[in-house]
């Protein structure tokens, strides 16, 4: 790209916001800075005015360690041999192709270097001593010091000295890469003599005494209960787009009312920063209300951790910083993790926000207003103006068709994200039949299919798929997964802004049934989705749910393993560390028009 212009060459991070705000300047750091710019856009500074902090990159802490060093400064390294050796030994392969540490190819090219010191274990009181001109390989140096026997009077009786040896040999190589740092022989077995015996004696046989922890949040007491606002945030990320739609749902118990809210971000790196944005915004929304006391829940677990701790994400520190501030203005606070089932209305909210983009509706860089999902007369002028443009659509009703074109009876679920049901929760509907449902605008919610049921006339069961609680009517109980769902957002319309329907068919619960959306009418991009192949067929062993007629649903591996990197969770939490896995492309790969985990 070329250096930077002369006239920026004194120009600070500062001076990359748009004036007086913390807002990135993109059309000024596309030009000025167009290899980084992405990049930039990405962090989230804070916006309550937190300090700044240095921040180590190589781990996701943010704090520096010798390994994560080595590891950063050794990226692709690999020396060379001297040109001038003839054995036999083929470092390419021998050496820096084997599967194994770094670290452990650069003790094993030392080793093969004779760059090993052996003075060190002269040093140490040890015997016999360890010829080390003899060994053969590093197999048999280990053997023969396990061998060694450490002299009287160094006080070590059951604690080996030469693992202490091999681990201070490595600590002054770092030293001395690193720092730039040397020391002796007789200083490195010293150290590595007194290290063990500090390790010997902190080996105490009687009971532990605890040390205090630090102070948690602060918690409400009994008699403020009932003042508590209860808040749940959750996100939706898509990383194609690098978009997050953001979902909250505040309740509040004294006005007795609740409040929807969403909102999508742009350039958001990775889902973690999409769950840390949804909270400080929910938390930014509250202290903006006056409201004092209040509960946060979300199904983040790894973020929860993060508020309950106080620890430092480096990825999220601008967020997290402002997420502490907010705390502090209340006069109690606490935080919990629920399981996704227990968010469904803020996911479904923060789904149907992301699907609004490239609609001109309500996308902003960073959070500022949020969205109500019922917009009162005159919030236009209370927008950004980025959160005003659009096209204006007059909605008065939507009727949902669901026909069953299955050769089985099918019993349709209902979960509504308000509180008033349609169709009852649930219901049977026979082979080649439909039924019509209105709905009002602003309503959102999904639907499933259940397979398998047997229900008494007081309308108790069961179902072999997507049980709700055993009910013919689910009554806004969830259906058990695996199960397709169709979920939905019906836009809602006054006299100054409006949004548009949004929906989708998603496989991110697994699959029982097929299932195809065809909108009728409208403007705008209104395409069929859904998932009209059947995965039963296809699905692997391991993935499938059977019973006598044979396989009747099929789990997604985030539901089957519940491991990190089917879920996307922890540390495969990112786009380049949560590749499409082999299940994950048999659901992609049979509905590419559903949304599922790629």
């Amino acid at each position: 790209m070329g250096p930077v212009p002369f006239a920026a060459k004194d120009l600070v991070v500062h001076d990359l916001f748009l004036q007086d705000t913390v807002e990135w300047n993109a059309s000024f750091i596309n030009a000025l800075l167009p290899d980084y710019s992405s990049e930039i856009l990405a962090i989230k500074p804070s916006r309550l005015g937190a300090a700044d902090k240095l921040v180590w990159l190589g781990q996701p802490s943010g704090s520096y360690s010798s390994k994560s060093g080595y590891h950063f400064a050794n990226n692709g390294f690999s020396p060379s041999p001297p040109s001038t050796r003839t054995d036999p030994i083929n470092w390419k392969s021998d050496v820096w192709g084997i599967l194994s540490a770094p670290k452990v190819k650069i003790f094993l090219w030392k080793t093969l270097q004779a760059a090993l010191p052996t003075e060190v274990w002269k040093a140490a009181p040890l015997v016999p001593a360890l010829p080390c001109h003899l060994l053969e390989s590093v197999n048999d140096g280990f053997t023969r010091a396990k061998l060694q026997v450490c002299l009287p009077p160094t006080g070590l009786s059951f604690c080996p000295l030469f693992p202490w040896i091999c681990w201070n040999l490595w600590k002054s190589r770092n030293q001395k890469l690193f720092n730039a740092r040397s020391f002796s022989s007789e200083e490195t077995s010293l150290k590595a003599l007194s290290d063990a015996k500090e390790w010997q004696d902190a080996q105490c046989k009687g009971p532990v005494k605890l040390l205090p922890t630090a102070e948690p949040f602060c918690q409400a007491s009994t008699s403020v209960a009932s003042l508590i606002v209860n808040c749940k945030s959750d996100a939706a990320w898509r990383p194609d787009l690098n978009a997050a739609g953001l979902g909250l749902v505040l309740s509040d118990p004294v006005a007795d009312t609740t409040f929807r809210l969403s909102a999508v971000c742009e350039h958001v790196p990775s889902p973690l920063m999409a769950e840390g944005l949804s909270c400080r915004a929910a938390l930014m929304d509250a202290r903006s209300k006056n409201i004092s006391h209040l509960n946060l829940e979300s199904d983040c677990q790894l973020l929860i951790q993060a508020i309950k701790t106080r620890s430092i994400i480096a990825e999220i520190h601008g967020v997290l910083s402002d997420i502490s501030i907010c705390i502090a203005s209340f006069s109690s606070f606490a935080c919990r993790y629920i399981p996704r089932s227990a968010n469904l209305v803020a996911d479904s909210l923060a789904k149907s926000a992301l699907s609004f983009r490239g609609y001109g509706l309500h996308v902003v860089n960073e959070v500022v207003s949020l969205l109500p999902q019922s917009v009162d007369d005159g919030l236009s002028d209370k927008l950004p103006e980025s959160c005003r443009r659009g096209t204006i659509s007059i909605v008065s009703g939507t009727v949902f068709t669901l026909s069953n074109r299955c050769s089985f009876t099918v019993w349709p679920g209902i979960l509504t994200a308000k509180s008033t049901l349609i169709g009852d929760g649930g219901f049977a509907l026979a082979s080649g039949s439909s039924v019509n449902l209105t709905v009002s605008p602003g309503w959102s919610g999904r639907f499933w299919g259940r397979t398998g049921c047997n229900f008494d006339a007081s309308g108790s069961g069961k179902c072999t798929t997507v049980d709700c609680g055993g009910k013919l009517k689910c009554a806004g109980a969830e259906g058990a997964p695996p199960t397709t769902l169709a979920e939905f957002r019906i836009g809602s319309s006054r006299k100054i802004y409006a949004v548009q329907d949004s929906y989708n068919v998603s496989l991110v619960d697994g699959y029982n049934v097929q299932m195809k959306i065809t909108p009728q009418g409208g403007s705008g991009n209104c395409k069929t989705v859904g998932c009209v192949s059947d995965v039963n067929a296809i699905c692997p062993n391991e993935l499938r749910v059977t019973d006598s007629k044979g396989v009747v649903a099929c789990k997604s591996a985030c539901e089957a393993f519940n491991k990190p990197e089917y879920c996307c969770t922890g540390a495969f939490n990112r786009l380049e560390t949560c590749p499409p896995t082999k299940y994950s492309k048999i659901f992609k790969g049979a509905c590419p028009t559903a949304y599922s985990y790629v």
